[in-house]
């Protein structure tokens, strides 16, 4: 998993943390004993939790369940050398106090070749709240 903020005249606006980790997954449970509702306690302590399923919930609240899917998601394309089939979504929320947002990207090409060509990336970003 990757960390990286956004940093604007010696502040810190937001946090994002990208990667392979199941942060976006469809099934709240598929977290449990993963350690990332400590993990997130850790970074940003508003998001501390009594239950660590609790937690879980929630984010699957804000970040997962309300994903808008692109327009062309699931449709295969051909390109200059295969086809392709990508799914993208995004959603906006509300999560330890602070606005979120998460991005998600799956793609599979089959080359002209044969080769079978895959990956993924997720992104959740969380934004500070600004102080005068």
């Amino acid at each position: 998993m990757g960390i990286s903020a956004s940093v604007v005249e010696d502040k810190v606006e937001s946090i994002s943390f990208s990667g392979r980790f199941p942060i976006l997954s469809d099934n709240p449970a598929d977290y449990q004993g993963s350690g990332f509702a400590n993990f997130m306690a850790t970074v940003l302590p508003s998001c501390r939790s009594a239950d660590e399923g609790e937690f879980y919930r929630a984010f699957w609240v804000a970040l997962v369940k309300p994903r808008e899917f692109a327009t062309n998601s699931g449709k295969w394309r051909f390109t200059d050398n295969g086809v392709s089939k990508s799914y993208s979504s995004s959603a906006y929320g509300n999560l330890c106090g602070l606005k979120v947002s998460s991005f998600s990207s799956t793609g599979r090409t089959i080359t002209d070749t044969g080769q079978d060509l895959s990956g993924s990336s997720q992104e959740v970003t969380f934004r500070l709240p600004n102080k005068q």
